[in-house]
């Protein structure tokens, strides 16, 4: 996962991405977490990779996952001592 080139496109549901709510750095989070997401809904990058690949800083990526589970579009889960990021849509 060093280099993000995805060869597939996922779709932004309109809520997401019409929420005034959310910032462009919060769409866009919630975008990289959908792309990386397995058949379970469950996310694995790791907050500082997605902070890299989106020239953002971590404590920004942190937040961002803060106010989408807060908003209910994604949720922490934990497996095995691991914490996880799972969408809800």
């Amino acid at each position: 996962m060093s280099n993000y080139t995805p060869s597939f496109v996922y779709m932004i549901p309109k809520e997401i991405l019409f929420n005034p709510k959310l910032t462009f750095v919060d769409v866009k989070v919630y975008a990289m977490v959908r792309s990386f997401m397995d058949s379970g809904r469950n996310c694995y990058p790791t907050n500082s990779w997605i902070a890299k690949n989106l020239n953002v800083a971590p404590r920004t990526v942190r937040a961002s996952l803060e106010h989408l589970c807060k908003l209910c579009y994604l949720e922490r889960i934990t497996i095995e001592g691991r914490r996880y990021i799972k969408t809800v849509h």
